[in-house]
């Protein structure tokens, strides 16, 4: 009895009763043993990630581009820690005094960087100067997060009681510290992935690395199995077998329980993620589309307005005559009627810079421009003048002389309402539109900001903002830190050189859902942990208990999963291997018209149009035998699918591939993108046609006329290009109203489609004007003159338009292209100025 009691006082690690430094007689691990092999591999690992900052390699401090780098503190302390666990198997030595110096050095080094952490100082112990070249978004360099610092601490703590375990107290203490510092590796590595800076704002000096974690739970398992080899070798535990049970029971249930936890928020995280993404892109896609089709139309009615002959001719007068008010109230009554209600200012100057003519309202020369492309000679911006604004600046000419300069700002109100609508963007997002300088970001003002203002190209932390990637034409998703320095998601891209577009918003309002769930979910898996670890090591309640209790935190976490899987707005389904839905999500359930339990347990095929199901059933025969599939792992495919009600629409979808043991689970996501595509029919509609006769307007005129005139160059063959203005059409409209001048425009496009060939080319450019290409022609002049004598024939049968019955003829000037001739303004002016002659000459003819 007396001998075991003096046995039980004696430290774990120590032989020698009568000589406590003594330890020649200290049995240690082997050179081959699992600790001396972890501590070999975390000194190798320390040593590659500082030779990595010395030699400034990106590779040796991250494991790959865009996750956090182990900073050179953290590798230091994993080189001393990974000393102090190989040596004494290498050398067969204790080396206590060693790893006393190297736990305090440990715990004194992480202790400084909490204190900084705690009272945001810098005790200049963080070589920041080391990590200045990396500039990956750490505004602290250098710095170790929290997490990392207490496990170090705790590591050194450990050191310095490894050889000092000598009772009851400092054993459990040594257990203890060994399963925090496991703890602290497992959470770091599972929250990794769960993003903690982007959910709840932290600086990305907060995150712990990738690697950081495993080397934490590689230094716990190495303790361990240290402190377990020498309980085996002295056989001098001071605790129970069934303590030691109770123990590790308890340690096992909470690393289990803390990993599922955040394991399903990562799950949960993961499907938020993406959706937000999409519905970031899908918002960038919208506004980027509508600015562009709002800049073109202005464009193009400022480029209309300075080429408009009556306009031209009015102003040049007004160069000869300044005080001519006559000609000024032409000059206003014409530029009113081009730019229905839109103009904001308009000034006519003279070459010698002097204003001829003012209308509207005054601009400040000082507000805020972005320059857009334009053509040389031409000037266009978007301006800011308390109102959002297109300042075009173009020539006026007379043949080939530039007489003076047009100058206009029209209102973009649809623009200006679709920068300031921060609908479906929450509290914190924000719609910029900015244009590059040197090294800052000229912004036009939006939702969250009433002025223009201007940023660095670069945050706090030394990263290019989105803006900065934009104007440099690239696009895309990134999570990173904005102007202000808060942590955002963003997609970005560029509307045109040097001019880009950002939709961003604050990551803490993103994963707002997933915080509100965590501060209601980890205490009670804290509650829920703290009751298990009670009742296994007092052993006092029953094991039916303990499994119930588990059954109900499962039932719940499946309830969690279940209310996500049901809320997110995609359609989500699974599919089993021989194609049976196995589940179907409300979303789903609302894209497809079916009711969950109608589509359990049905094929897939169901929800498929006919013609592609025997497709689909060779694909996946196919994909099952040999592994090959074309659909699994792309994003966003664009598929038909089929409604309950038998109608077919368009859908985005992505399918992954879950094995569980011997089965194959496949997960598809839906999305109806219907009205999406509609949408982008509508733009791609109003970008190219005019609304109002449904023929091809000016742009997409010029770009069929140029490619006639490259086919007509390749094969040496003939086209021509009509002119076409409509006599008397303004008298039409003054007496009869725009309504009518409107319906005559439509049938007057329209006997024109009935008078050419189906593959002849009719547009409207502007007003009364309208332009036809002729290709293929084999006798030119005839042909030519053919259809100008047709069309001129269609046009004298009255226009029945309502109660009105209306004469009206068309003047047609012709310029015909032979032998390959490639001139397209050439063959333009000559046409304009057939035209011209065909008027002067009494009209209601044509003229070559």
């Amino acid at each position: 009895m007396t001998e075991n009691h003096d046995k039980s006082r004696e430290p774990a690690f120590q032989t020698s009763p009568t000589s406590p430094t003594s330890h020649t007689s200290q049995t240690y691990p082997s050179s081959f043993s699992l600790p001396t092999f972890l501590g070999l591999a975390l000194l190798a690992l320390g040593l590659v990630v500082i030779s990595g900052w010395l030699l400034q390699v990106r590779a040796m401090v991250e494991i790959r581009v865009g996750f956090v780098a182990m900073v050179f503190n953290t590798a230091l302390c994993f080189t001393l820690t990974g000393l102090a666990l190989a040596l004494p198997g290498l050398r067969q030595k204790p080396y206590a005094r060693l790893q006393s110096c190297i736990g305090f050095f440990l715990f004194s080094l992480c202790g400084l960087v909490l204190i900084e952490h705690l009272f945001d100082i810098n005790l200049h112990v963080d070589w920041g100067f080391l990590h200045l070249w990396l500039q990956d978004g750490n505004i602290r360099p250098g710095r170790l997060a929290p997490n990392t610092a207490i496990g170090f601490m705790l590591t050194g703590l450990s050191l310095l009681l490894r050889n000092r375990i000598n009772n009851r107290a400092r054993e459990l203490t040594y257990q203890i510290l060994v399963f925090c510092i496991l703890a602290i590796g497992l959470t770091g590595l599972v929250g990794y992935i769960l993003s903690p800076d982007q959910l709840f704002g932290w600086a990305r000096s907060a995150r712990m690395a990738i690697h950081t974690a495993l080397g934490m739970i590689s230094i716990a398992i190495a303790l361990w199995t240290n402190w377990h080899h020498a309980n085996n070798v002295h056989a001098m535990k001071f605790f129970q077998l069934h303590e030691e049970i109770g123990f590790m029971s308890a340690a096992i249930l909470c690393i289990a329980t803390l990993t599922a936890g955040l394991t399903g928020f990562v799950f949960q995280q993961s499907i938020l993620e993406d959706s937000l993404r999409e519905k970031l892109q899908f918002q960038l896609d919208k506004q980027s589309k509508l600015i562009q089709s709002t800049l073109l139309q202005a464009q193009t009615s400022a480029e209309r307005a300075a080429n408009n002959v009556h306009l031209s001719r009015a102003a040049h007068q007004l160069t000869l005559q300044p005080d001519d008010a006559k000609v000024k109230t032409e000059i206003q009554a014409e530029l009113q009627s081009m730019m229905n209600d839109g103009l904001h200012s308009a000034d006519i100057i003279s070459v010698d810079g002097k204003v001829l003519l003012h209308l509207g309202e005054q601009s400040d020369a000082s507000n805020t421009r972005l320059a857009l492309p334009h053509y040389p000679d031409h000037f266009a911006a978007i301006e800011w003048d308390k109102e959002l604004t297109l300042y075009t600046d173009a020539p006026l000419t007379k043949g080939p002389l530039n007489f003076a300069r047009l100058h206009l700002h029209q209102r973009l109100p649809l623009l200006q309402a679709q920068l300031f609508d921060l609908h479906g963007l929450g509290d914190t997002g924000e719609i910029a539109l900015c244009a590059g300088m040197a090294t800052t970001l000229i912004c036009l003002p939006s939702g969250r900001q009433s002025h223009s203002y201007t940023v660095n190209k670069k945050n706090s932390a030394g990263q290019p903002l989105p803006m900065s990637f934009a104007i440099e034409g690239k696009a895309g998703l990134i999570a990173t830190q904005d102007y202000k320095g808060n942590n955002v998601m963003a997609a970005f891209g560029p509307l045109s050189s040097n001019l880009g577009l950002v939709v961003k918003q604050d990551t803490t309002e993103l994963y707002g859902a997933i915080r509100a769930q965590l501060k209601f979910v980890i205490p009670a898996l804290l509650l829920i942990l703290g009751l298990g670890v009670a009742l296994m090591r007092s052993q006092i309640k029953p094991l039916a208990k303990r499994l119930a209790d588990s059954e109900n935190h499962a039932k719940e976490r499946q309830l969690e999963m279940n209310t996500v899987f049901s809320s997110v707005g995609e359609g989500i389904m699974t599919i089993n291997e021989r194609g049976i839905v196995e589940s179907f999500n409300d979303a789903a359930a609302m894209i497809f018209g079916y009711r969950a339990e109608e589509m359990i347990g049905q094929s897939l095929q169901k929800l498929m149009p006919i013609e592609m199901r025997k497709s689909h059933e060779a694909g996946m025969q196919h994909y099952m035998k040999t592994g090959e599939s074309k659909v699994l792992g792309r994003p966003k495919l664009e598929l038909p699918g089929l409604r309950k009600d038998g109608t077919q629409f368009t859908l985005e979808l992505t399918v992954n591939e879950i094995k569980l043991d011997t089965r194959r689970i496949f997960v598809g996501v839906v999305r109806d993108i219907t009205e999406r595509k509609q949408f982008e029919e509508k733009l791609i509609f109003l970008a190219q046609y005019d609304v109002l006769t449904g023929l091809p307007n000016r742009a997409l005129f010029m770009d069929r006329l140029s490619g006639a005139i490259l086919r007509a160059s390749r094969t040496r063959s003939a086209l021509a290009v009509m002119f076409l203005d409509l006599d008397g059409f303004k008298n039409v409209n003054d007496t009869l109203g725009h309504h009518t001048g409107d319906e005559l425009l439509k049938e007057f496009g329209h006997r024109l489609c009935m008078a050419v060939r189906k593959t002849d080319s009719v547009a409207r450019l502007a007003g009364d004007e309208f332009t036809i290409i002729l290709e293929g022609l084999n006798n030119p002049e005839d042909d030519t003159r053919e259809v100008a004598e047709k069309i001129i024939q269609s046009m004298q049968d009255r226009f029945s338009l309502g109660e009105h019955q209306i004469n009206i003829t068309t003047s047609i000037g012709l310029a015909i292209q032979e032998n390959g001739e490639s001139d397209l303004d050439e063959l333009l002016r000559r046409a304009d100025d057939a035209m011209y002659r065909a008027k002067h000459s009494g009209k209601n003819r044509w003229s070559v």
